[in-house]
């Protein structure tokens, strides 16, 4: 009967330590939103600053508002940090697969992701009613920029990566035991148990 419950409380706490890797949305969607707006503030200090000719809230916002304006930037803006935040839920399904959350991952991530969005440019491009009257066609990976604009691209990516992982690596931190301390609580919790049998006799 003892063995029973000291397996049952084993399986509940193991249990409990997988469950800290469940995909919360919410949280996801912010970890998401928050890596997509740090990245693109990054990418936007370097484009102020005269290093890059590449607006990508822009170059996003006028493909529906056919008009370069401080709506088609905002809109533009929303939509990319919009679609960061889905990507997000894309990272937590896949820590959640893979049991295991770290930088280097998100590094990794990032990484794939970058490829998706090189071409992502593209479709941009064939997409946007602006290219190229107005605006000059990015080409994938923004090949068609200055070779800065590549590498910034690569970089945001990087830290979109980055902060998605180290945020959910923090949720979960929050939530769980790591599995060393759940076995010396249940032995902790044995042995009480074993006192107080001995003390009640």
């Amino acid at each position: 009967m003892r063995a029973e419950s000291d397996m049952a409380t084993s399986h509940s706490g193991r249990s409990g330590y997988r469950a800290a890797y469940d995909v919360r949305a919410t949280r996801a969607l912010f970890a998401g939103a928050t890596g997509a707006i740090i990245a693109l503030i990054f990418l936007e200090l370097f484009r102020a600053a005269g290093a890059i000719g590449l607006n990508f809230p822009i170059l996003t916002g006028t493909v529906f508002i056919r008009s370069v304006s401080a709506a088609s930037y905002w809109l533009g803006a929303l939509l990319l940090v919009a679609g960061g935040a889905l990507t997000g839920l894309l990272y937590a399904r896949f820590f959640k697969w893979g049991h295991h959350i770290n930088i280097g991952l998100g590094l990794v991530l990032g990484l794939a992701q970058w490829m998706v969005g090189g071409f992502a440019l593209w479709l941009l491009e064939v997409i946007n009613p602006l290219v190229p009257a107005q605006l000059t066609p990015p080409g994938v990976f923004a090949i068609n920029h200055e070779p800065l604009t590549w590498g910034l691209f690569l970089v945001a990516n990087f830290v979109y990566g980055a902060t998605v992982a180290a945020l959910e690596k923090y949720r979960v931190s929050r939530g769980r035991l790591a599995p060393h301390d759940i076995d010396r609580r249940l032995e902790e919790t044995r042995d009480a148990n074993v006192m107080s049998r001995f003390g009640a006799g």
